[in-house]
């Protein structure tokens, strides 16, 4: 399971123990030696109801929140709790197909959906729905997808909505323009609250990277084809200020901002690898989902993949699927994977129990 909760007064002792024995599984270390990973399987005997996962965020209470495209969940390492969309309710999701959560100073969640964001009040357990394209009056469609990215030292939400980049403000309701022609996905190697230096958007082909000033736009860079192929971008994420990781359609791309070369990293015993998604771990290894091709692990300093993990028929506890659409770490190590339309699966880092702090 996923998170945390220990409390056995609250649960039946075989779930706390089923918990334990997930986050005890593996003893690996980030230096390579790295063995077996055993990862419980999730789907709807087990009391996961979503398909096919659209993201993945470890709150500051340790509740992992999985987005999907028919709603949103909360876990807690034994419970699933769901949220839904409603046509006569305000106070629920503003649509089911959700992704990007990110949390603010007061642990609360701000989450893109399909027609709108919606914003999680954690006290009340309720949302405040936020329409950008109708209060900017950019968009007459029912549906608009919004993609929250980063939280500023003014207090600014920096989103993604309708081919544009924004900021909101919760006070005031304010709006600001930033830049046209995104695809939706955004990232910032900066921590929230501070002011934003730099950040990175997809587009439909390429991306860009812009250095701001001031709250706006001072440069960009927009990088479109390596090798002469176009980069389609699932994901990216900052190592160093210079260094951008990309999944891409050509594999595992590498980035340096400052001297503008790319390094393409596709190979995994003599096959060619499809990548859709990653996540770093430590300061030297990658996890890679793949597709067809299970999970991989991404040596930076030696610049190759030095692991693989595929499904076993004849072991429960190896990965469900070899399509894996979503990769993502928690802060306590525990590796998610979202399965393509097969659930989810999950395998403990380390051997150390973790404790939610609810």
């Amino acid at each position: 399971m996923l998170q945390l909760h220990l409390y056995t007064h609250k649960y039946k002792m075989k779930r706390v123990i089923h918990l334990i024995s997930l986050l005890l599984f593996s003893s690996l270390s980030l230096a390579g030696q790295i063995g077996s990973l055993d990862f419980k399987y999730y789907n709807q005997n087990a009391g996961f109801n979503f398909i096919k996962i659209t993201g993945l965020y470890m709150d500051s209470k340790n509740y992992l929140w999985i987005c999907s495209e028919a709603g949103l969940c909360k876990f807690d390492g034994v419970k699933f709790d769901y949220y839904y969309s409603s046509n006569q309710l305000d106070i629920d999701l503003s649509g089911d197909f959700t992704f990007s959560p990110i949390e603010d100073i007061q642990n609360n969640l701000w989450i893109g959906t399909q027609n709108g964001m919606s914003y999680y009040n954690r006290k009340l357990n309720s949302f405040i729905q936020i329409h950008i394209a109708k209060r900017k009056k950019i968009s007459k469609k029912s549906n608009y997808y919004t993609r929250p990215f980063y939280i500023d030292h003014e207090g600014w939400v920096w989103l993604y909505t309708n081919g544009e980049i924004l900021k909101y403000h919760p006070k005031n309701s304010s709006i600001n323009f930033i830049f046209r022609n995104s695809n939706g996905m955004n990232y910032s190697p900066q921590k929230f609250y501070e002011e934003l230096e730099t950040f990175a958007s997809n587009e439909t082909k390429g991306f860009h990277i812009h250095n701001m000033r001031d709250g706006k736009i001072d440069s960009s860079i927009f990088i479109e084809r390596f090798d002469n192929s176009l980069i389609d971008v699932y994901h990216f994420s900052f190592v160093a200020d210079s260094m951008l990781w990309l999944s891409t359609n050509l594999g595992l791309l590498s980035y340096d901002i400052l001297s503008g070369k790319f390094s393409r990293y596709d190979q995994m015993n003599g096959k060619t690898v499809k990548i859709t998604h990653h996540a770093i771990w430590g300061d030297s290894m990658i996890f890679v989902s793949t597709y067809g091709q299970g999970v991989l692990l991404f040596d930076t300093r030696h610049k190759k993949f030095v692991k693989q993990w595929l499904h076993q028929a004849d072991n429960e506890f190896s990965i469900h699927s070899n399509t894996v659409n979503q990769c993502y770490i928690t802060r306590n190590n525990l590796l998610v994977l979202g399965y393509k339309n097969q659930g989810m699966g999950i395998a403990s880092l380390t051997p150390t129990v973790i404790k939610n702090t609810n």
